[in-house]
Parts: structure tokens; C-alpha cells; sequence
């Protein structure tokens, strides 16, 4: 289910975006620059501290994830807009584990009013956007894709094109620039190099493998042939030539890799 609101018209409190669910002992995980986070403390098996830190608002990149007690069932939500997950009922030295709701930050001085931006800055026009997914047990990968498909949606095009002779060029069923082995492992970027597309090709990967298991196995990373304009090296084999790159990857990384 996707939504997007707007708010028209200046505010100067607090306001939330409230998801609220029928979950027992529910377990909140948030993603944040490329790590996801299970919304505990660490005594109780989570990723935050247990002292010296403050829990009312958590940092949400792409999503926040909450499921069951049971591990049967959740719901991942896409966040595209709104930049923090706070607990409303929860003060700053206690992170609410108990309560099954997700409050998304829409804007407000959540310091009070000697911090942050007064009165929104004046601005007259907000807008949020959200997708809700619901799902079996919770999964990092099929959530961070979830979001990514949401937030960066695909753009297709017909691609044409033959060989001498006059037959088809690609073949008719599928035709791969890049497959991934490894299923704990998916594409964060696939783009031209920034000096060129005639220069070549850059993926970016990231392991969502948890914190605290051992790194990925090699063969992760299968490359196939880019496309025959790219740039060609001697030291690299023939333009054609299927590319195999081989790395291992620790848990919750990013790696990039260029050709």
C-alpha cells in the first residue's frame, strides 16, 4: 500500500505520522546509512547501548521493519520522506520496546523550542510518503529491497537491435548485465563511471548478512559482459569476456567494484 500526504499551511509543534499494530512483543529494525538496527539495547540482544545515550528518536534511511513476537508476521514500511522514527509516550532515557506503533517524524522542534528550526522555517508545504508491505517472518534483505524498489522504481525501455544476418542481437528469454549469487548479498547502484560511460561501469553491493557472523563465503559476485561500447582494456580481457569478481564481504558492508 503506498501513501502520500501533504500538509498545507505552517505548524510550530510536534507531529507524527502513527502506524499503530496488532502485534505482541514486537521488535522494531531500522535502517540507517546502510546498517539495520534492531531496536533494543544490547542487554536485551539489540544494537543499542544500554547507558549514555538517548532512544525518543531513532534515524530511518529506507525503512523501519516491525514484526510479531511470534516471528510469523510483520510489516516493513518504506520510508522515501520523513527522516526519523520517535516514540511519543517514551522520554529520552528510555527506549520503548513494548508499545506496537511507529511514529514517523513530520516536523517539529523535538528539543524544544531553544533547538532546531522554528515554525518549520516558515515553510507552507510538507509532504510524506510511505509503503507498507506486510510479510511472513522478517527478512533484512527482502525489506531493504522492498524499499529500494519503492523509493528508486524502475524505469524500462524497449531495447532493440540484430546481428548481421538480421537475427535478434539478445536473446528472447532473459539477458543479464549483472547477477548476484549470494542471497544474502544485493545491488545498492549499477551506473556508468563518472567519468563516462565510455569509461566504464561501477556496481555497488551491500551485505546484509547480521552483525556478528562470520563474513560472506567467496563467489558472492558474478559480473556478466558489459555492453559492447564499453571500455575495452587490454589488461581486462576482450570486451565480450564474462567478468567473475570474487571478494569477501563482512557482515552489514557496502563494496564497490568497477570494469
Amino acid at each position: 500500500m503506498d501513501v502520500a500526504n501533504e500538509i498545507h499551511g505552517n505548524f510550530s509543534d510536534t507531529r507524527y505520522w502513527t502506524f499503530s499494530f496488532a502485534f505482541r512483543d514486537p521488535s522494531v529494525h531500522t535502517e540507517e546509512v546502510g546498517a539495520i538496527n534492531l531496536n533494543k539495547l544490547r542487554r536485551d540482544g539489540g544494537d543499542y547501548a544500554d547507558t549514555h545515550a538517548r532512544y525518543d528518536h531513532v534515524t530511518v534511511n529506507h525503512f523501519a521493519d516491525i514484526s510479531d513476537g511470534s516471528g510469523r508476521k510483520g510489516v516493513t514500511i518504506s520510508n522515501r520522506i520523513s527522516p526519523s522514527r520517535g516514540s511519543v509516550e517514551a522520554p529520552v532515557g528510555t527506549l520503548d520496546t513494548a508499545t506496537p506503533q511507529l511514529h514517523f517524524l513530520a516536523g517539529g522542534q523535538v528539543d524544544g523550542p531553544a533547538l532546531g528550526i522554528p515554525a518549520q522555517h516558515g515553510n507552507q508545504r510538507f509532504l510524506q510518503r510511505f509503503a507498507l508491505r506486510p510479510h511472513g517472518g522478517y527478512q533484512a534483505v527482502a525489506a531493504m529491497k522492498f524499499a529500494l524498489e519503492h523509493q528508486n522504481p524502475l524505469v524500462t525501455g524497449r531495447v532493440t537491435g540484430s546481428q548481421a544476418g538480421g537475427q535478434p542481437a539478445y536473446p528472447a528469454d532473459a539477458h543479464a548485465l549483472l547477477t548476484i549469487s549470494h542471497p544474502n548479498v544485493l545491488l545498492w547502484a549499477l551506473k556508468p563511471h563518472h567519468d563516462g560511460m565510455e569509461t566504464g561501469l561501477v556496481a555497488r553491493v551491500e551485505s546484509l548478512r547480521p552483525a556478528g557472523h562470520n563474513p560472506l563465503p567467496r563467489r558472492e559476485t558474478v559480473l556478466d559482459p558489459p555492453p559492447p561500447h564499453a571500455h575495452r582494456d587490454p589488461d581486462r580481457g576482450p570486451a565480450g569476456e564474462r567478468r567473475v569478481f570474487e571478494t569477501v564481504i563482512g557482515p552489514q558492508r557496502l563494496e564497490t567494484f568497477g570494469w
